[in-house]
C-alpha cells in the first residue's frame, strides 16, 4: 500500500533519517572499538556507506524496467520460489529454537506462578495479558506436569505461530520483499531466538495481535465501511485491554482508511470512518471494564483506574533504548537496509511507502521513552518488529516499487495491478453501458428493431489535414484587383 505524499511525510522522513544515520554511526563506532580501532573510523565508514547505498539504489532506479518485467513474466516461478524460501526459512528458526533450548534458563517467575500445587490458585494480576498467559501455561502444566521444557516449547510454538501470521500481514500490506525480510529475521534474529525461549506473555500477545491484523484486513475490504470499522476498534479495544500495544491496531485502521489503494473515498468521508473506529474502540474498552468488573465483583472506577495507573507516563528517559538487541552485527544490517529507504523516497514524487510504518515506530519509541509500557511487555519488543519491517519495507521500494512512470514498460507493481484492475474493470462497465443505450437508440429508431446493426469502420484514408505554408517571395494585392491580366486587342493567343 502506498499514501500521498504531504508535509507530514517529509518530516516523518527526516526523522526517519535522523534515527538510522545515527544508529548507523553509533554502531559503527561500536564496532571499530570492539576492533581496537580509533572510533572516528566509525564515522567515515558509516559515511562511505551511505554513499555506496545512494549508488545501489541509483543503480536500481535505472535497471527497474527489466526487472519488473521479468517480475510480471515470471510470476509463477517467482511464487514458487518464495513457497519455497518461505519453508526453508521457517524449518530453519525450529532448528535453531530447538538448538537453543539447551541454553535456556530454567527459572522463571511465570513457572513459579503457573505451576500446579495443592491449594494453590494462580495469583491475580492487573495486566491482562499477563492473566491470560498464566491460565494457558497452567493449562499445559496440568496436561504435562509441572515441566519447565513444556513451557519452554509452548513459547517457541507461539513465536512461530506468530511469525507466519505476521508475515501475511505484511505481505497483504507492503508486499513479498518485505515480508520475506520480516520473516527472515523472525526466523533467524538473535534478539528473536531469545525472546522465543524465555517464558513471557509476549509471545501469545503477539500471536492475537497478529491474527486481530489479519482479521482487520479482512472485515475492511478496500473501502473504509462503517460496519468494518466499527469490528476493527473492537478488536483495538480488546487488544488494549489486554495490553497497550492493540493501539497499533488503530494506526493500521488509520493506514487502511487513508491508503490510496482505498479508492476515491471523500476525505469527509475517511475522516468519518477513522472517528467511528476511534469511538467504537473507547466504548469497547469500556464494556471490557464492565465486564471485568461484572465477573470479578469489583468497582468499574477500580478495574478502570487500575488500567491506566498501569499504563500511566511517567518521566521521560532514553536509557531504554540501550536494551541488549543480541549482536552489534544484528543492528547494523537492520539500519544499513532502512538506509536503503532514506534515498528510495525521492524516486517517487508523489506516493509514500514509509509512512505508517516509521509513524508508528517513532510512536513506540516516545511510549517507551515515558515509561508507558509494562515489564511484562517491553516496548522494545514491538519496536524490533517495526524496524525489521521497515528494512523489509524499503528494499521493497528499491527492488520492486521504483517510481516509474504509470505508462512506463514493465510497470507491474502490486499496487498499480490491483489500480489497473479496477480501472479496466471501470471501463469495461461503462463501455457495456454506452452499448445498451446505443442499442434501445437503435432499437426506438427502427421501429422497435431487436437485432442491433454494426457498421463497418470506413477502410479509406481520412483526408489529410492542411497545414499554412509561407511562401519565399512577397504577393502585391491591391483592393480594386479584379485578378485579370491585360492582353492585346490583336493577341490571337497563338505565340
Amino acid at each position: 500500500m502506498s499514501w500521498k505524499k504531504s508535509t507530514f511525510s517529509y518530516l516523518i522522513w527526516m526523522i526517519y533519517t535522523l534515527i538510522t544515520g545515527t544508529a548507523l554511526v553509533s554502531l559503527a563506532r561500536m564496532l571499530c572499538l570492539e576492533a581496537g580501532i580509533a572510533a572516528w573510523w566509525g564515522i567515515l565508514a558509516a559515511a562511505l556507506y551511505a554513499g555506496a547505498v545512494g549508488g545501489i539504489v541509483f543503480l536500481l532506479y535505472k535497471t527497474a524496467g527489466p526487472r519488473l518485467r521479468f517480475g510480471a513474466e515470471k510470476r509463477i516461478m517467482l511464487l514458487v520460489a518464495e513457497s519455497v524460501l518461505v519453508a526453508g526459512l521457517l524449518i530453519l528458526g525450529t532448528v535453531l529454537r530447538i538448538r537453543g533450548m539447551e541454553e535456556a534458563q530454567e527459572t522463571s517467575v511465570y513457572f513459579e506462578m503457573a505451576e500446579v500445587a495443592v491449594g494453590r490458585q494462580i495469583p491475580q494480576v492487573v495486566h491482562g495479558a499477563e492473566h491470560f498467559y498464566l491460565r494457558l501455561l497452567h493449562g499445559i502444566f496440568l496436561l504435562l506436569g509441572n515441566q519447565y521444557m513444556a513451557g519452554i516449547w509452548l513459547q517457541a510454538g507461539l513465536q512461530l505461530a506468530a511469525s507466519m501470521v505476521f508475515y501475511f500481514v505484511v505481505r497483504k500490506l507492503a508486499g513479498t520483499v518485505s515480508a520475506l525480510v520480516t520473516f527472515f529475521f523472525c526466523m533467524c534474529s538473535p534478539y528473536m531466538l531469545q525472546r522465543g525461549l524465555l517464558l513471557s506473555p509476549g509471545m501469545l500477545y503477539f500471536l492475537l495481535l497478529a491474527v486481530a491484523a489479519v482479521l482487520a484486513l479482512w472485515a475492511f475490504g478496500r473501502e473504509p465501511r462503517l460496519a468494518a470499522m466499527v469490528f476493527i476498534g473492537l478488536l483495538a479495544a480488546l487488544c488494549c485491554y489486554l495490553d497497550i500495544g492493540g493501539a497499533l491496531l488503530l494506526i493500521l485502521a488509520a493506514e487502511l482508511v487513508f491508503s490510496q489503494q482505498t479508492g476515491k473515498a471523500a476525505g469527509a468521508k475517511r475522516m468519518a470512518a477513522m472517528g467511528l473506529c476511534l469511538l467504537s474502540a473507547v466504548l469497547g474498552l469500556l464494556l471490557l471494564f464492565g465486564a471485568d468488573a461484572f465477573l470479578s465483583g469489583k468497582n468499574f472506577w477500580k478495574v478502570a483506574g487500575a488500567w491506566f495507573e498501569l499504563y500511566r507516563a511517567e518521566g521521560f528517559r532514553l536509557p531504554y533504548v540501550l536494551e541488549n538487541t543480541g549482536a552489534i552485527w544484528e543492528g547494523f544490517i537492520i539500519f544499513g537496509m532502512m538506509a536503503f529507504g532514506i534515498f528510495g523516497f525521492w524516486y517517487d514524487r508523489k506516493r509514500d511507502w514509509h509512512l505508517p510504518y516509521a509513524t508508528a515506530a517513532c510512536i513506540i519509541i516516545t511510549g517507551c521513552c515515558f515509561g508507558i509500557y509494562t515489564e511484562e511487555m517491553p516496548g522494545f519488543y514491538a519496536l524490533y518488529l517495526m524496524l525489521a519491517m521497515l528494512a523489509g519495507v524499503s528494499m521493497e521500494q528499491c527492488i520492486c516499487r521504483m517510481g516509474l512512470p504509470a505508462n512506463a514498460p514493465g510497470h507491474m507493481a502490486e499496487e498499480q495491478d490491483e489500480a489497473a484492475q479496477v480501472n479496466f474493470r471501470e471501463a469495461s462497465e461503462t463501455i457495456m453501458a454506452e452499448e445498451e443505450r446505443d442499442f434501445g437508440s437503435q432499437a426506438q429508431d427502427d421501429g422497435g428493431e431487436e437485432k442491433k446493426i454494426r457498421y463497418l469502420d470506413n477502410p479509406l484514408p481520412l483526408p489529410k489535414k492542411h497545414v499554412k505554408q509561407v511562401l519565399d517571395y512577397s504577393i502585391q494585392v491591391y483592393g480594386d484587383d479584379d485578378f485579370d491580366f491585360p492582353v492585346g486587342e490583336t493577341d490571337d493567343f497563338d505565340v
